[in-house]
């Protein structure tokens, strides 16, 4: 029996946190390294580091209401608002009770999804390298859609994971399906430069 609670939480906090305008895109060096643009900024923990859109509110977990999920560390939220639904996205830890690979954390918490969305659609699942202290490391990007009640809008979903030790990191985003393309590209420069320490 698996000893992993894994809550809901990763998919719920975007939906809870709905509230965007954003950066262009990283420019490279000659060397190869990315370089942040001057719409950019990074926010930093001493677990991770994320470029962020330097125009999106940072909302950290001393600000969340009750209904946050106590595993979400820190939310960033457009600052364009829009009336359906405004783009966002949120980082969370979650602590593990055992050990376990990234593909196993991302099935668990694929399986919570699926039974609290309405009209879940996975699109993709991929395997992606991002660094941890300098060292690549496997984590897998699910891209998904779906709706939290039959009023509510279809939202489109991508959630980042990868577990370190025994940590469980996820940062996903949320926007709507006819999203502006310069704020879906804020999206995927979010999740590219994701990084933990």
């Amino acid at each position: 029996m698996n000893k992993i609670k894994l809550l809901p939480i990763m998919l719920l906090s975007p939906i809870l946190l709905s509230g965007c305008l954003g950066f262009g895109g990283k420019t490279t060096s000659t060397d190869g390294t990315e370089v942040l643009t001057n719409q950019q900024k990074i926010y930093e923990t001493s677990s991770f580091s994320v470029a962020i859109p330097r125009d999106w509110e940072i909302i950290e977990a001393k600000d969340f209401t009750s209904n946050v999920p106590t595993d979400t560390v820190v939310a960033f939220k457009n600052n364009i608002k829009h009336e359906q639904f405004t783009a966002n996205a949120n980082i969370s830890m979650m602590g593990l009770e055992e050990k376990i690979s990234t593909l196993d954390f991302a099935k668990s918490t694929k399986s919570k999804i699926q039974e609290s969305l309405i009209s879940y659609e996975e699109l993709s699942m991929t395997d992606l390298v991002i660094l941890v202290g300098g060292v690549e490391k496997n984590a897998i990007l699910l891209n998904f859609k779906g709706k939290k009640s039959a009023a509510d809008a279809i939202i489109n979903f991508k959630q980042l994971y990868i577990v370190n030790n025994k940590t469980g990191f996820t940062l996903t985003t949320a926007s709507l399906p006819d999203e502006d393309e310069s704020v879906v590209k804020y999206i995927d420069e979010m999740i590219d430069s994701f990084s933990l320490k």
